[in-house]
Protein backbone atom coordinates (compact mmCIF):
# COMPACT_ATOMS: atom_id res chain seq x y z
CA UNK A 1 0.00 0.00 0.00
CA UNK A 2 1.29 3.47 -0.90
CA UNK A 3 2.12 6.04 1.75
CA UNK A 4 -0.04 8.98 0.65
CA UNK A 5 1.36 11.30 3.31
CA UNK A 6 4.49 11.72 1.17
CA UNK A 7 2.51 13.19 -1.74
CA UNK A 8 2.01 16.92 -2.20
CA UNK A 9 -1.52 18.35 -2.20
CA UNK A 10 -1.41 18.77 -5.96
CA UNK A 11 -0.27 15.18 -6.47
CA UNK A 12 -3.11 13.96 -4.27
CA UNK A 13 -5.56 16.08 -6.23
CA UNK A 14 -4.34 14.49 -9.47
CA UNK A 15 -4.72 11.02 -7.96
CA UNK A 16 -8.32 11.84 -7.03
CA UNK A 17 -8.95 13.09 -10.58
CA UNK A 18 -7.39 10.24 -12.50
CA UNK A 19 -6.99 7.06 -10.43
CA UNK A 20 -9.01 4.00 -9.46
CA UNK A 21 -11.61 4.16 -6.69
CA UNK A 22 -9.36 2.82 -3.90
CA UNK A 23 -6.52 5.25 -4.73
CA UNK A 24 -9.01 8.12 -4.91
CA UNK A 25 -10.37 7.26 -1.47
CA UNK A 26 -6.90 7.08 0.07
CA UNK A 27 -5.78 10.32 -1.56
CA UNK A 28 -8.94 12.09 -0.40
CA UNK A 29 -8.49 10.69 3.12
CA UNK A 30 -4.99 12.19 3.21
CA UNK A 31 -6.19 15.63 2.08
CA UNK A 32 -9.03 15.41 4.58
CA UNK A 33 -6.62 14.62 7.41
CA UNK A 34 -4.46 17.59 6.44
CA UNK A 35 -7.21 20.19 6.29
CA UNK A 36 -10.25 19.01 8.23
CA UNK A 37 -9.31 20.70 11.49
CA UNK A 38 -8.55 24.06 9.88
CA UNK A 39 -11.68 24.06 7.73
CA UNK A 40 -13.90 23.16 10.69
CA UNK A 41 -12.24 25.85 12.81
CA UNK A 42 -12.84 28.44 10.10
CA UNK A 43 -16.52 27.44 9.80
CA UNK A 44 -17.00 27.54 13.57
CA UNK A 45 -15.32 30.92 13.98
CA UNK A 46 -17.37 32.45 11.17
CA UNK A 47 -20.71 30.87 12.12
CA UNK A 48 -20.37 30.70 15.91
CA UNK A 49 -22.58 27.62 16.06
CA UNK A 50 -21.20 24.10 16.49
CA UNK A 51 -23.99 22.23 14.67
CA UNK A 52 -24.12 24.62 11.73
CA UNK A 53 -20.31 24.65 11.49
CA UNK A 54 -20.29 20.84 11.39
CA UNK A 55 -22.86 20.83 8.58
CA UNK A 56 -20.97 23.41 6.53
CA UNK A 57 -17.66 21.62 7.22
CA UNK A 58 -19.04 18.36 5.82
CA UNK A 59 -20.65 20.13 2.89
CA UNK A 60 -17.29 21.75 2.09
CA UNK A 61 -15.59 18.41 1.53
CA UNK A 62 -18.55 17.02 -0.40
CA UNK A 63 -18.53 20.08 -2.64
CA UNK A 64 -14.79 19.68 -3.09
CA UNK A 65 -15.26 16.10 -4.32
CA UNK A 66 -18.11 17.07 -6.60
CA UNK A 67 -16.11 19.94 -8.08
CA UNK A 68 -13.15 17.85 -9.18
CA UNK A 69 -13.04 18.06 -12.93
CA UNK A 70 -10.51 16.66 -15.33
CA UNK A 71 -9.89 20.05 -16.92
CA UNK A 72 -9.46 22.08 -13.70
CA UNK A 73 -5.93 23.32 -13.13
CA UNK A 74 -5.53 23.17 -9.35
CA UNK A 75 -2.83 25.38 -7.88
CA UNK A 76 -3.66 25.44 -4.15
CA UNK A 77 -5.89 22.78 -2.56
CA UNK A 78 -6.03 24.44 0.86
CA UNK A 79 -7.11 27.79 -0.59
CA UNK A 80 -9.69 26.03 -2.76
CA UNK A 81 -11.17 24.25 0.28
CA UNK A 82 -11.19 27.49 2.25
CA UNK A 83 -12.92 29.29 -0.63
CA UNK A 84 -15.65 26.60 -0.72
CA UNK A 85 -16.06 26.86 3.08
CA UNK A 86 -16.22 30.65 2.87
CA UNK A 87 -18.93 30.61 0.22
CA UNK A 88 -20.98 28.06 2.15
CA UNK A 89 -20.60 30.09 5.37
CA UNK A 90 -21.70 33.27 3.61
CA UNK A 91 -24.76 31.46 2.28
CA UNK A 92 -25.53 30.04 5.72
CA UNK A 93 -25.22 33.48 7.32
CA UNK A 94 -27.60 34.91 4.75
CA UNK A 95 -30.11 32.14 5.43
CA UNK A 96 -29.99 31.77 9.19
CA UNK A 97 -31.93 33.78 11.69
CA UNK A 98 -29.51 35.94 13.68
CA UNK A 99 -28.84 34.06 16.91
CA UNK A 100 -26.79 35.03 19.92
CA UNK A 101 -24.27 32.41 20.99
CA UNK A 102 -24.13 31.73 24.70
CA UNK A 103 -20.79 31.28 26.39
CA UNK A 104 -21.69 27.66 27.20
CA UNK A 105 -21.87 26.82 23.48
CA UNK A 106 -18.32 27.99 22.78
CA UNK A 107 -15.43 25.52 22.69
CA UNK A 108 -11.97 27.05 22.58
CA UNK A 109 -9.51 24.28 23.40
CA UNK A 110 -7.75 26.45 25.99
CA UNK A 111 -6.08 25.01 29.08
CA UNK A 112 -8.71 24.93 31.84
CA UNK A 113 -6.13 25.98 34.45
CA UNK A 114 -5.96 29.40 32.87
CA UNK A 115 -9.53 30.38 33.71
CA UNK A 116 -9.05 34.09 33.18
CA UNK A 117 -7.52 33.60 29.72
CA UNK A 118 -10.28 31.15 28.88
CA UNK A 119 -12.94 33.58 30.04
CA UNK A 120 -11.41 36.42 28.01
CA UNK A 121 -11.12 34.16 24.96
CA UNK A 122 -14.78 33.23 25.27
CA UNK A 123 -15.71 36.89 25.53
CA UNK A 124 -13.66 37.69 22.43
CA UNK A 125 -15.35 34.89 20.48
CA UNK A 126 -18.75 36.12 21.64
CA UNK A 127 -17.80 39.66 20.64
CA UNK A 128 -16.71 38.36 17.22
CA UNK A 129 -20.19 36.94 16.75
CA UNK A 130 -21.66 40.41 17.28
CA UNK A 131 -19.55 41.98 14.52
CA UNK A 132 -20.71 42.63 11.00
CA UNK A 133 -19.83 39.62 8.82
CA UNK A 134 -17.24 41.59 6.82
CA UNK A 135 -15.32 42.60 9.95
CA UNK A 136 -15.66 39.15 11.52
CA UNK A 137 -14.29 37.34 8.47
CA UNK A 138 -11.28 39.64 8.11
CA UNK A 139 -10.45 39.30 11.82
CA UNK A 140 -10.85 35.51 11.85
CA UNK A 141 -8.51 35.19 8.88
CA UNK A 142 -5.95 37.46 10.52
CA UNK A 143 -6.15 36.25 14.13
CA UNK A 144 -6.80 32.54 13.73
CA UNK A 145 -5.15 31.84 10.37
CA UNK A 146 -2.30 34.32 10.75
CA UNK A 147 -2.93 35.66 7.25
CA UNK A 148 -1.36 38.96 6.24
CA UNK A 149 -3.41 41.82 4.83
CA UNK A 150 -2.12 40.86 1.37
CA UNK A 151 -3.15 37.20 1.80
CA UNK A 152 -6.60 38.21 3.04
CA UNK A 153 -6.88 40.69 0.17
CA UNK A 154 -6.04 37.98 -2.36
CA UNK A 155 -8.35 35.48 -0.73
CA UNK A 156 -11.35 37.82 -0.56
CA UNK A 157 -10.48 39.53 -3.84
CA UNK A 158 -10.63 42.97 -2.21
CA UNK A 159 -8.15 45.87 -2.03
CA UNK A 160 -5.67 45.80 0.85
CA UNK A 161 -7.02 49.16 2.05
CA UNK A 162 -10.47 47.60 2.47
CA UNK A 163 -8.98 44.71 4.45
CA UNK A 164 -7.02 47.05 6.74
CA UNK A 165 -10.18 49.07 7.28
CA UNK A 166 -12.23 45.98 8.16
CA UNK A 167 -9.59 44.63 10.55
CA UNK A 168 -9.14 48.00 12.26
CA UNK A 169 -12.87 48.64 12.61
CA UNK A 170 -13.44 45.09 13.78
CA UNK A 171 -10.80 45.44 16.51
CA UNK A 172 -12.24 48.81 17.56
CA UNK A 173 -15.70 47.30 17.78
CA UNK A 174 -14.44 44.37 19.88
CA UNK A 175 -12.71 46.82 22.24
CA UNK A 176 -15.97 48.76 22.53
CA UNK A 177 -17.98 45.60 23.20
CA UNK A 178 -15.51 44.33 25.81
CA UNK A 179 -14.85 47.70 27.52
CA UNK A 180 -17.50 47.16 30.25
CA UNK A 181 -15.96 43.79 31.17
CA UNK A 182 -12.44 45.22 31.51
CA UNK A 183 -13.72 48.23 33.44
CA UNK A 184 -15.51 45.89 35.88
CA UNK A 185 -12.34 43.82 36.30
CA UNK A 186 -10.30 46.97 36.98
CA UNK A 187 -12.76 48.11 39.67
CA UNK A 188 -12.77 44.65 41.31
CA UNK A 189 -8.95 44.54 41.41
CA UNK A 190 -8.78 48.01 42.96
CA UNK A 191 -11.35 47.02 45.61
CA UNK A 192 -9.44 43.88 46.55
CA UNK A 193 -6.17 45.78 47.20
Amino acid sequence: MKNYSKYSDLELYEIIRKSDKKSKELAFAELYSRYARGIYSYCYRILGNNDLAEDIFQETFLSFLKSIEKERNMTNVQAFLLRIARNLCLNANRNKQHQLVTLDELELGIDDKKYENSEISKLVVSALDLLKDDYKEALVLQLYYDMSYKEISDFLNLPISTIRNRVTRGKQEIRRILAPYFEREKVQRNQSK
